[in-house]
């Protein structure tokens, strides 16, 4: 009897229904792609510098491949591709979105009718690139380019109401990494080096990271975080302050966005999204982060700029600066915390980072562990890469970015 009692209570509540619940509650995602019909063909544009190939692709203005160029980052004398997701428009990084899943407050009209906006290249010179968009509604300029430091892109998108009338628009600027349930599963006495986090770091220096078990279907029931307003659908963790960036980490490389400059301040949001078909080698999930600026009305004419920083790298080395303790970025590119994040267990210790020639705007403050052993660390071979595969997870691929590592292209 007690044995059946145990059973009862262990599987009744998945015999009878009344288990905790297994899917996530994710809410739906408008996917509209604004371009010409038939859609005109692909296009790139490369960002190279002596530490890194970036190509973008008019098809979102966002990268669709990001090469390592240093020794230390090839295998086998090929470099590293940190993008996951190269073939998934709007899984890429540093998509802009101009209308936010949110939805379209009542009484409303979007200024650009399409979540992904297939542009045209305007401008290249290996250092930059140059994309535009125009209709009888919008005008739309976005630049990326290097800064002249290592692995690090800075983007300017700049939308103007061409319309007789004034229209909304609310940015989302987004930031992530797919890994299938293979890459990140650990063997014995060893986690994987592609175990993921999802993390928002605040000005005042608080942090906030998640893994895969903060995003069970059952979480999402905190009202607190998975608020519902006009940036949150309501399925994405949200946090309260003014982020000073937005990341995705792992044990050797991470990326992050940092805001720069806008009409009005973001909010940091995370959301880790489960694909599961029942296929080991293609479950996984998505790691998503990104900034949500609150909507605004353009008068006729008007326009508005909104400015991030991006970076990648694990390569960090302590400093001193004027009596307390910062940390100089050797090379980054759209992650600024390698190697740190919630994967190094011992206590974190602030610093702050502030390079010159930063652009104005919010100064991120990063966390370190043990700044001289993690700049030591950045001269350690990389395990091999790992391949990452969408080929089935195609439920609900979300509006985001590839970028992790290390990817390949998706079977």
């Amino acid at each position: 009897m007690a044995a059946l009692a145990f059973l009862l209570f262990q599987f009744g509540p998945k015999l009878f229904g009344g288990g905790k619940p297994t899917l996530q509650p994710l809410k739906n995602e408008s996917r509209l792609v604004l371009s010409s019909n038939p859609r005109a063909p692909e296009a790139m544009c490369d960002v190279t510098t002596p530490e890194f190939r970036a190509q973008l692709t008019n098809r979102g203005a966002a990268v669709r491949h990001f090469q390592l160029l240093q020794p230390k980052y090839q295998v086998d004398g090929k470099p590293i591709d940190l993008s996951t997701t190269p073939d998934l428009d709007f899984n890429r990084q540093l998509r802009f979105d101009f209308r936010n899943s949110a939805g379209l407050p009542a009484g409303k009209e979007w200024n650009v009718d399409g979540n992904l906006v297939d542009w045209t290249i305007d401008g290249k010179d290996g250092k930059s690139c140059v994309f535009t968009y125009r209709d009888a509604k919008v005008e739309l300029t976005k630049k990326v380019s290097a800064t002249g430091r290592p692995y690090e892109l800075a983007v300017e998108a700049t939308i103007k109401n061409l319309a007789d009338h004034s229209l909304y628009h609310s940015v989302t600027v987004h930031n992530d990494t797919w890994h299938t349930a293979k890459d990140v599963k650990g063997s014995m006495f060893r986690q994987s080096p592609n175990v993921t986090r999802v993390e928002c770091v605040l000005d005042d220096g608080k942090p906030h990271r998640l893994g895969e078990g903060d995003f069970d279907a059952g979480k999402f029931s905190d009202a607190e975080h998975f608020v519902t307003s006009a940036v949150n659908p309501g399925d994405w963790y949200q946090t309260a302050g003014k982020p000073a960036f937005v990341a995705v980490s792992a044990a050797y490389f991470a990326q992050a966005v940092a805001p720069v400059a806008a009409p009005t301040g973001p909010v940091c949001q995370l959301l880790i999204e489960e694909h599961k078909v029942g296929d080991p080698e293609n479950d996984g999930a998505i790691y998503r982060t990104r900034l949500a600026y609150p909507g605004v009305d353009l008068a006729p004419g008007a326009s508005s700029t909104y400015s991030v920083l991006g970076y990648i790298d694990r390569a960090l080395q302590g400093v001193t600066r004027q009596g307390t303790m910062a940390w100089k970025m050797v090379g980054f590119w759209f992650a600024v915390l390698a190697l740190l994040t919630a994967l190094v267990a011992s206590p974190l210790s602030v610093v702050l980072l502030a390079p010159s020639g930063w652009p104005p705007g919010p100064r991120p403050e990063f966390w370190l562990a043990k700044p001289d052993d993690l700049a030591a660390s950045s001269a350690a071979p990389l395990p091999p890469p790992i391949a990452s595969s969408l080929a089935s997870s195609v439920a609900r691929l979300p509006g985001g970015v590839g970028a992790g590592w290390p990817g390949t292209a998706p079977a």
